[in-house]
C-alpha cells in the first residue's frame, strides 16, 4: 500500500438517517418499493462517501480480505436528557445498516458487502446539529475472506 492509501476510513455524514425501504405487496404484487426520504438520505450518503474516501486515500479491499464496519446512527431530539443515550425506536437497526452497506458497494468502498465480517451498529439520541451517521471501516489483520469455489462439472 502506498503512503497516500489508507486501510482505515472514517466517515461523518450529517442528515436524518433513513432505513432501506422494504417492498410493499398487495394481492401478491409489489406496489411500492421507494421512499423519497430514503432516496434523499441515500444521495447524501453517496456524495459524502465519495468525497471522504477520496480525501482519505481509501483503497478498495481485495475480494479475499475481510473488513470491520462500525456505524453509529445519531437521531435528533429536543430532549437534552436523552442526548448520548441509546435510541430504541423505529427505524430498525438492520434496515439502517442495509442501506449504508448498499451505498458502500455502490460507491466502491467495497466491491461486495459480503466481505464485512464484523459489523457493529448503534442508534443514539443527539442534538439537531449532530444528527447523521458516524462510521469507520477497517481491514481486519490476517483475515482471509472468500475463495473462488470450484464448481463440479
Amino acid at each position: 500500500m502506498t503512503n497516500n492509501q489508507s486501510s482505515e476510513l472514517y466517515i461523518q455524514t450529517l442528515g436524518t438517517p433513513r432505513p432501506q425501504p422494504r417492498p410493499r405487496f398487495f394481492e401478491g404484487r409489489v406496489i411500492a418499493n421507494s421512499n423519497p426520504n430514503a432516496q434523499l438520505w441515500k444521495r447524501t450518503l453517496v456524495a459524502s462517501f465519495l468525497a471522504q474516501k477520496q480525501a482519505q486515500g481509501w483503497k478498495q479491499p481485495q475480494p479475499d480480505q475481510t473488513i470491520a464496519v462500525a456505524m453509529v446512527f445519531m437521531f435528533a431530539t429536543p430532549d437534552k436528557s436523552r442526548w448520548k443515550t441509546n435510541h430504541n425506536h423505529k427505524p430498525d437497526t438492520d434496515n439502517l445498516a442495509k442501506l449504508v452497506l448498499d451505498v458502500m458497494t455502490q460507491v466502491g468502498i467495497v466491491e461486495d458487502d459480503c466481505i464485512v465480517s464484523r459489523l457493529m451498529v448503534e442508534k443514539r439520541w443527539c442534538n439537531k446539529e449532530d444528527e447523521g451517521l458516524l462510521m469507520s471501516v477497517c481491514s481486519l489483520a490476517g483475515g482471509k475472506g472468500r475463495k473462488k469455489i470450484k464448481k463440479d462439472s
